[in-house]
């Protein structure tokens, strides 16, 4: 059991945290007293709003503490819920297994596209190409067919407008190698590797592979593997804010447990914790108050406006100013799971 020193302690720092007139520290220190001296329990006995209605005579103590109670078995059989969904999958056979079998299946079907095996008969001969060969394949080819194409590009509107707006760009082909890095060459119009190149791209758009794995495919048949989970994780730092984002490609096919778990692991690779604390208790309210208000120039008036509306606040305005800035530090920044 937790010693009452502290219990003591640790309601001290949510009192001054939430800045509580003397008739909401009796309150909470009653509530604290029903609770064992639970400080979570008071937590969301705050963040609820339960202390206002307790305060305003819409609710009692015991109906508050009996609300945080169900609130919290709602919560616990929640996250058993969750716990079922995020296991390891059980399914038989591996998304590894599903992978491969998906991406032999898909490799067979293309071999009967008529440009691919055109392209194959006319320009590979009998066998096609190993792995190593292909950087040689493609340099070589690159001389036979001669200077790439300067494709011009003119701003919309202006096609009569002097050369020096109009934008100069090559279309690249783009292969993969035993190095098992991309590489690129740009391509003469109409020439082989321009050939090679509509149909990697055309494959591309229209099968779960990239380009470079198309092109590769098509000049040795080794069989790219096609995704059927693919998980990208942003983070932009700006002098605005640090912004970060999942995307998540999905076979529809794909079980919601895989799925869960996956996006589980990217959440905690790129906020580098388990969980994140939501912004709470008067924060959410005190940043719209003074978007609404034309911003934080002046925190006395800031301040003495939302006394006027009488909202439970702050004592003084540098304190109110400091919870904002913390506020939008939550917002735009790396919170570390932290909350305001």
């Amino acid at each position: 059991m937790t010693p009452w020193s502290n219990v003591v302690q640790n309601l001290t720092v949510v009192i001054q945290w939430h800045e509580l007139t003397d008739n909401d520290q009796a309150i909470i220190q009653e509530l604290a007293v029903r609770v064992a001296g639970r400080t979570d329990w008071v937590e969301e006995f705050i963040d609820n709003d339960y202390l206002r209605e307790v305060r305003e005579g819409t609710m009692t103590l015991e109906q508050a503490e009996a609300a945080i109670r169900n609130i919290r078995a709602r919560r616990r059989d929640l996250e058993a819920e969750w716990a079922q969904v995020l296991r390891p999958p059980t399914e038989r056979g591996s998304t590894e297994d599903w992978s491969r079998s998906f991406s032999i299946v898909i490799a067979e079907v293309a071999a009967t596209d008529p440009e691919v095996q055109d392209f194959r008969s006319t320009h590979l001969g009998v066998e096609l190409l190993q792995l190593d060969e292909v950087d040689a394949w493609v340099k070589q080819q690159q001389a036979t067919d001669g200077s790439a194409t300067r494709w011009v590009t003119c701003p919309e509107g202006e096609v009569g407008s002097p050369a020096g707006h109009a934008e100069r760009s090559a279309k690249l082909l783009r292969y993969g190698t035993l190095d098992d890095w991309e590489h690129s060459v740009p391509t003469a119009h109409d020439r082989v590797l321009d050939k090679l190149r509509v149909i990697s791209e055309r494959l591309a758009g229209s099968l779960p592979w990239q380009a470079p794995q198309a092109t590769t495919w098509v000049l040795t048949g080794i069989t790219p593997v096609a995704r059927v989970l693919d998980v990208h994780s942003a983070e932009t730092s700006t002098p605005y804010g640090t912004f970060k984002s999942i995307t998540l490609t999905i076979d529809p096919r794909l079980s919601p447990g895989r799925l869960a778990t996956a996006y589980q692991q990217a959440r905690q690779t790129l906020l580098h914790t388990g969980r994140v604390q939501p912004l709470r208790g008067r924060s959410p309210a005190l940043v719209e108050f003074v978007h609404t208000h034309r911003g934080p120039s002046d925190w006395p008036r800031l301040h003495r406006l939302w006394k006027d509306e009488e909202r439970q606040g702050w004592s003084h305005a540098d304190a109110m100013n400091r919870a904002y800035r913390d506020a939008i530090d939550w917002l735009l920044h790396d919170s570390e799971g932290q909350s305001p």
